[in-house]
């Protein structure tokens, strides 16, 4: 290769690297001063003084360390800081992705299988793939599990609320699957901006709408970022209701709104979380699986694989289903 090739070669990709760098940090510039303005208006209106009620003490302490990383410089490792890789962030293929992946390739109707034969990872955070047979890193691998087992309900969607939505990996998939539908995110204010982030980084093309005050209703086949904090005042009707792992981290005021709400009256209700609160950790919350039998005719409830044996954490997956 001659020199002047290789140097306009080096040329074009410094660009290239310069450009994904600097996408990346407008980005986080711009989930910085949604977080900010975020903040100020629930100090404003008061909602700062609730946090105990929504907010289990766990993630009281948890989320003023997320707070800290994403006001932070912009640090595209960031997911993998103690704090938040500790909560949000699954690596290494073990037993349970083993199971997540024979499920996915072998136990699943063909016209689903089909539909994730075209599956494209999100952005990744400079997180290693390491599931090769859908090429996505193992966090992935445990979102599109989740989608999967909603696609095999067999329930048409259109309007979604994940209540907890991580760092937005199931709303990507579910985008990427059902474009035309609308995802309502509820979450704590600082992972809503994770969410925003990555969100933005993975579909340039969506729309996302951060709502900042209590809202009735949501933007149409976008993605709607709502504070837990506007919880009570939120009143829509999705086809699915979905937590995973977030419920179940909640304080008992949180669960008995969501119970008083009749899971949003959603056609399908998924949810997965500790069984026994994780021996004390989080609350006792045997109330979700009592009221689900109460107010869906079909019901699957089962241990789930996502566990930690060795400290005798154990968990659940509890789908309900209304008749049409």
């Amino acid at each position: 290769m001659n020199k002047r090739l290789l140097t306009l070669l080096l040329l074009m990709l410094s660009n290239l690297i310069y450009s994904i760098d600097n996408r990346f940090i407008q980005k986080w510039q711009k989930m910085q001063e949604y977080y900010l303005r975020l903040s100020e208006i629930l100090k404003t209106n008061g909602y700062s003084e609730a946090e105990k009620t929504f907010c289990h003490p766990h993630w009281l302490k948890t989320k003023e360390h997320i707070k800290r990383v994403i006001l932070g410089p912009p640090n595209e490792q960031f997911l993998k800081t103690a704090h938040i890789s500790g909560t949000m962030l699954r690596q290494g293929i073990n037993r349970q992705q083993i199971y997540e992946i024979y499920y996915l390739l072998f136990c699943i109707s063909p016209s689903t299988k089909n539909l994730i034969n075209s599956f494209k990872e999100g952005y990744c955070f400079d997180i290693l793939k390491e599931c090769k047979e859908f090429n996505c890193t193992v966090n992935t691998l445990g979102q599109l599990y989740y989608a999967v087992k909603i696609f095999e309900q067999g329930i048409p969607i259109q309007t979604i609320i994940e209540f907890g939505g991580g760092y937005g990996c199931l709303a990507y998939i579910f985008k990427q699957y059902l474009p035309q539908t609308t995802i309502v995110l509820v979450d704590l204010p600082e992972l809503l901006a994770i969410q925003y982030l990555y969100l933005q980084l993975s579909l340039p093309e969506t729309d996302i709408y951060l709502h900042t005050t209590a809202a009735t209703h949501m933007i149409e086949q976008k993605i709607n970022l709502i504070p837990v904090y506007y919880l009570k005042e939120l009143n829509i009707k999705p086809d699915a209701f979905i937590s995973n792992f977030a419920l179940s981290e909640t304080p008992a005021y949180v669960q008995n709104l969501v119970i008083e709400k009749n899971f949003f009256n959603a056609q399908l209700c998924y949810l997965t979380g500790q069984l026994n609160g994780w021996n004390g950790k989080f609350e006792s919350h045997n109330i979700l699986h009592s009221e689900i039998p109460k107010q869906y005719t079909m019901i699957e409830f089962h241990p789930f694989h996502i566990m930690l044996e060795k400290e005798n954490l154990y968990s659940y997956e509890l789908i309900g289903k209304r008749k049409i």
